[in-house]
């Protein structure tokens, strides 16, 4: 049997699932693929071991207009201050939330706590079906002109929905990318992002730390619970020795890293990693179906900016989608990726700069680049444009992170 839909979101990810909740209430029927299986009943979380996300201000307002923040508000930590130099360098630059009258730089937020929040909205949105153990398999244009006919692969057999548009949110090895017929540029960095959780004995203030080493930057992220998210970039032939070595070891090579600044670690939780690369979309938008998320673009973590960016990018397309309501007119699709285009070339070109210009092979030499971090530190003008650029703040932004609802209602 096959089920019509307005539009198909394959990838129930955080951006996937959130673009469902921000469609709810427009009056579409929306169904989201998903290749993980039903979730079942909570179980306690290991704590030490949670993964998180570091969410821009500008991420956290459409939350809240979404009326998920709420949910994660108890259990976000918020980062006052970023202090930002280079190991072997005297130069470094300090952001402070307070001096800049903002509430936070960012917020960092464990990934379950998220997931279940989304959940939670989805399961209480009128016209969004999710269905799970599926995979997208074809896809085919209808006879119509008119949409697409997908094939899912689920536990019970393959189906087929037929839809309006085709969203592609399932990552950066995205399936439905090339069934949309879009390419995607992909650069190797030679490295492997290790991360873990460390529990600290004293606190830390809200303080989060960006260390741009020779062999690539390092982040500690403040966390609820006086823990702190480590994100160390390695060359990947050091990966498999910093994931077998002891506690000691690692904490050792952080606090070299850091100039000593850590303190004293009370415990290192799970250590994971994953080789890091530069994927981007040729195109944004086909004759039906557009991409979103890591399926559009995955950046290297330096900026802490991949999920940010496709907020932003699920909030631009949920009002494309509201302003066409009948999805008659395709021309939403290509608005949708005109718009997007500046952001993605600023982010992307913003990350892999970073990277470039502090590794091993940099073309500035290090003085040069301590007198630059040093410069924006006493900068007053330049450090505040700076502050709002990562904080995700600049024109045309979408209604939902303007705290408006997609019909123009004011927000929760």
């Amino acid at each position: 049997m096959t089920r019509s839909c307005d539009i198909i979101i394959a990838g129930g990810g955080m951006i996937g699932a959130s673009l469902a909740c921000a469609l709810d209430g427009l009056g579409l029927d929306v169904v989201v693929v998903e290749a993980a299986p039903t979730p079942g009943s909570p179980t306690a979380p290991a704590v030490l071991d949670e993964r998180s996300t570091a969410l821009a201000p500008v991420t956290q307002r459409i939350l809240q207009t979404l009326d998920i923040w709420p949910a994660l508000a108890p259990e976000a930590e918020p980062i006052h201050r970023i202090h930002v130099s280079r190991r072997g360098g005297a130069g470094f630059t300090r952001l402070d939330a307070a001096r800049d009258g903002v509430e936070a730089l960012g917020y960092v937020v464990a990934n379950r706590v998220l997931g279940e929040a989304l959940a939670q909205r989805i399961e209480a949105c009128d016209g969004v079906e999710v269905i799970n153990s599926a995979r997208v398999y074809g896809l085919d244009q209808l006879i119509s002109g008119r949409g697409v006919a997908v094939t899912l692969e689920t536990g019970d057999g393959r189906r087929t929905l037929e839809s309006r548009a085709l969203v592609a949110a399932d990552g950066a090895d995205s399936r439905c990318r090339r069934l949309l017929g879009i390419g995607a540029q992909r650069h190797d960095y030679g490295q492997s992002a290790l991360v873990a959780n460390l529990a600290l004995r004293r606190p830390h203030d809200g303080l989060a730390y960006e260390r741009f080493t020779r062999d690539g930057p390092m982040a500690l992220l403040p966390m609820t619970g006086g823990r702190v998210a480590l994100v160390l970039t390695l060359p990947q032939a050091e990966v498999a020795h910093w994931l077998a070595c002891s506690d000691v070891a690692l904490v050792a090579e952080v606090n070299r890293r850091l100039g000593g600044r850590l303190g004293e670690v009370e415990a290192v939780g799970a250590r994971q990693s994953w080789p890091l690369s530069l994927v981007r979309a040729t195109r944004l938008a086909a004759a039906h179906g557009v991409v979103i998320g890591n399926a559009a673009h995955t950046l290297h973590p330096v900026a802490g900016q991949g999920f940010n960016l496709g907020m932003r990018d699920m909030a631009v397309l949920a009002e494309a989608i509201a302003a066409t309501p009948a999805l008659e007119d395709s021309g939403w699709l290509q608005a949708y990726a005109r718009k997007r285009y500046p952001d993605h070339c600023r982010l992307v070109g913003f990350s892999h700069g970073l990277v470039q210009l502090f590794g091993r092979r940099s073309p500035v030499p290090g003085p040069l680049l301590d007198i630059g971090l040093s410069g924006l530190d006493l900068c007053e003008i330049g450090k505040r444009g700076f502050v709002r650029a990562a904080m995700g703040l600049g024109p045309g932004l979408p209604r939902l992170a303007r705290g408006l609802q997609l019909r123009g209602r004011p927000a929760p």
